[in-house]
């Protein structure tokens, strides 16, 4: 085993990421769901740069879910994490249902507060029908298509058992690929398979431990701080304040760096503050995220 790799084994790294859609307190994190799903496939790719096979990347994650098209991108995005092989561990504090879970289940470990909602693995798609209205008041409205099923079921139109029965069928499809990429996953750890959780039900923690749609009970501060008890160095990630893509001495600095925070935060000089003699912990890593946090610019 070379020097390099040796250091890193003997000083692993925990990198913390953060996915918040909804109303969101931390004003160093970007709002909405598009700047924060750019955000997760800018801190991704940089983490394939960087880690070592001896590295860790943690998500804290909130989210009830959206539109499919969304989470799918940002599961997709956890993916390419651990295809490369870097260990990923999602915590959830609050809630993550229906595409956040989505999100949570692509990652190796769950850690969930006993009080988190979790599972929803389902599908819905609604929507009012005013057709009657405006026979009703004598208009006609004119939808002209191309295609058989190209609009299966419409607001404004006469919507027919037919178009119907596809549009079903398209979100029992939906359905079917969220069930199977939470059994790819999971895999045995679901009782009884992941079907068997996907009815569109939410648990608490405790209930989804049982099921095993999570791994362990806590916060995602107390693993934060076992981790860095175990010798870890915790570095959390933040998005820079402009905008204009990677600093070049960013990369410099970090494509081979030491597996040490505190080297790490030497080699950064601006962008990080340490305090000597003072071994990494939670505490440094969160309660003063802007002395400890690495910037990243999307």
């Amino acid at each position: 085993m070379s020097v390099r790799r040796l250091r890193q084994k003997l000083h692993p790294r925990i990198f913390v990421l953060d996915f918040v859609d909804g109303q969101n307190a931390d004003s160093s994190l970007p709002s909405g769901l598009q700047a924060q799903i750019q955000q997760l496939r800018d801190a991704v790719s940089f983490l394939l740069t960087v880690c070592s096979p001896y590295d860790e990347a943690v998500l804290r994650i909130t989210s009830p879910g959206g539109l499919v098209s969304d989470y799918g991108l940002a599961s997709a995005q956890l993916m390419r994490l651990r295809k490369a092989g870097v260990r990923l561990t999602a915590c959830v504090d609050s809630v993550a249902a229906s595409g956040g879970y989505m999100m949570a289940c692509v990652a190796q470990h769950i850690v969930a507060a006993p009080f988190a909602v979790l599972g929803s693995i389902g599908v819905i798609a609604s929507m009012p029908n005013f057709h009657r209205v405006l026979q009703k008041q004598e208009v006609d409205y004119l939808q002209v298509t191309a295609g058989k099923f190209k609009r299966t079921v419409g607001i404004l139109t006469e919507n027919t058992k037919e178009g119907i029965e596809h549009f079903q069928s398209e979100l029992d499809a939906v359905h079917a690929a969220f069930t199977d990429l939470v059994a790819e996953g999971r895999g045995s750890k679901i009782v009884g398979g992941a079907s068997t959780a996907a009815t569109g039900e939410t648990f608490l923690a405790g209930e989804a431990l049982g099921r095993g749609l999570v791994d362990e009970l806590g916060t995602s501060d107390g693993y934060l701080r076992r981790r860095a008890a175990e010798g870890a160095d915790v570095i959390v990630l933040r998005p820079g304040g402009r905008r204009g893509g990677w600093m070049p001495d960013l990369w410099r600095s970090l494509v081979d760096l030491s597996s040490s925070a505190r080297s790490l935060a030497l080699r950064l000089g601006e962008a990080w503050r340490v305090h000597p003699g003072t071994a990494p912990s939670l505490l440094q890593a969160t309660a003063t995220a802007p002395a400890h946090a690495v910037n990243l610019k999307v």
